[in-house]
């Protein structure tokens, strides 16, 4: 297991994001959104990624929001962040499809 928050890999097309906070449950930090657009504005690059895929590490895909980031005043700075999140898969080039866990 890597000590980075997100892992990414192509093939096939396919371009994968993995979310990598498993003690969190894959909940997304900071950190997390700004790897998660990067990987994003990376694989909208690349002619050869057709879709990406996002998913979770060891059985988790994501609890959503990490509640000890906004309960420690980060929450401003979050809805930002959500919205640059949403603006950029508004625009992106191939949409990303989420591999969750049994439902």
């Amino acid at each position: 297991m890597s000590d980075d928050v997100l892992m990414t890999s192509v093939a096939d097309g396919i371009g994968r994001i993995r979310l990598n906070r498993a003690d969190k449950r894959n909940a997304i930090n900071e950190p997390l959104a700004r790897a998660i657009l990067a990987a994003m504005e990376e694989f909208d690059a690349d002619d050869a990624v057709r879709v990406i895929v996002v998913e979770g590490t060891d059985g988790s895909f994501c609890a959503g929001a990490d509640m000890g980031e906004a309960l420690a005043g980060a929450e401003a700075g979050d809805r930002r962040l959500r919205r640059s999140m949403g603006q950029r898969t508004a625009r992106a080039r191939c949409w990303p499809v989420a591999a969750t866990c049994g439902w």
